[in-house]
């Protein structure tokens, strides 16, 4: 679990403007990073969505990819039985009419689903890659943030001509990129910022497979604090506290 306390300050007085709940911010600015990708990267506005992982972050994710795309169909994954409850429950209190589906075998995700949305903390590759599953398929990494942790098969990166990052520190934090710089599996040649996509800088390749992966980064957080400060203010939410 991910314990912490975000404090908002004034920029220009230091003033404290609001205290939240540190692993909140993080889960919900983690979910708009991987909504952004998908806005950017996925050209099908009707697609089946899958997630691998259906923790907190796993969550979040399908929240977001349900407000960027039209997810006829939602499959999720997990080993977990409480995991997969609470899933299952956040998701329909939310959006009662999605369709939503267990599978008990990452590998069917990965074959049935235009995105592919991984959010575990496993340090091996959580599905097999067979080539004829990642046709036109979108992967959005969320999950591992240190070197030795490893969420996509090697093989992926001999079908992706590009790969996006939120940041350059996912280069040296993630083994979803470390371990393949290290083999020669990748090369950074082949890796650019989501950002220069946004912007324009870089254009998408028409490919069969296309990869984001995010380890995030503070700025984040201090964004999103900012947006949920602007917006419970406008909204009246929250609690007062007379310092």
């Amino acid at each position: 679990p991910l314990y912490g306390t975000v404090i908002l300050n004034d920029g220009r007085t230091g003033a404290p403007l609001a205290l939240f709940n540190g692993a909140s911010v993080t889960a919900l600015r983690t979910g708009a990073v991987g909504g952004v990708a998908m806005r950017h990267m996925v050209k099908e506005r009707e697609v089946t969505a899958g997630i691998i992982g259906a923790g907190t972050q796993g969550i979040q994710q399908a929240l977001f990819a349900c407000s960027e795309l039209n997810v006829i169909k939602l499959k999720f994954f997990d080993t977990s039985s409480q995991r997969k409850e609470a899933f299952q429950k956040e998701l329909h209190r939310v959006m009662p009419e999605l369709d939503l589906e267990f599978t008990s075998n990452p590998d069917n995700v990965v074959q049935t689903c235009h995105v592919v949305i991984t959010a575990t903390n496993s340090n091996d590759p959580v599905f097999a890659f067979d080539r004829d599953w990642v046709q036109d398929t979108t992967f959005i990494a969320i999950g591992s943030y240190k070197p030795d942790m490893q969420e996509l098969p090697d093989e992926l990166y001999h079908v992706a001509t590009q790969v996006f990052i939120d940041t350059p520190l996912a280069m040296r934090e993630s083994g979803d990129l470390v371990q393949p710089l290290e083999d020669g599996v990748l090369k950074d040649s082949r890796i650019f910022l989501l950002g220069e996509l946004i912007t324009g800088q870089v254009r998408l390749d028409d490919q069969p497979v296309k990869i984001f992966k995010s380890v995030g980064m503070a700025l984040f957080d201090l964004l999103m604090a900012s947006l949920l400060y602007t917006r419970a203010t406008e909204k009246g939410l929250g609690t007062s506290i007379e310092l």
